[in-house]
């Protein structure tokens, strides 16, 4: 029961993992200004470059607690 667990905690840290991976991927790629403003034209959207930051430091922290729980599933097994 404890393995199922832990694979449940992997799979849904993993998948949100690549979920801000890509977030902070498609920001980096966003031309911003002097003032580090990015305004879409299309959906009338402005993006700042400050949350790239925090984007970056999320999946940081969620890849660390990926591999570590993996690490401690691998030792369970």
């Amino acid at each position: 029961m404890k393995k199922l667990a832990l694979q449940c905690s992997v799979t849904l840290i993993g998948f949100l993992t690549a979920i801000f991976l890509f977030i902070s991927v498609d920001r980096l790629r966003m031309n911003y200004n002097e003032q580090g403003v990015y305004f879409d034209e299309e959906t009338a959207t402005t993006y700042y470059s400050q949350a790239l930051e925090v984007y970056c430091g999320i999946t940081a922290v969620l890849l660390l607690l990926t591999i570590l729980l993996l690490f401690w599933m691998r030792k369970l097994s």
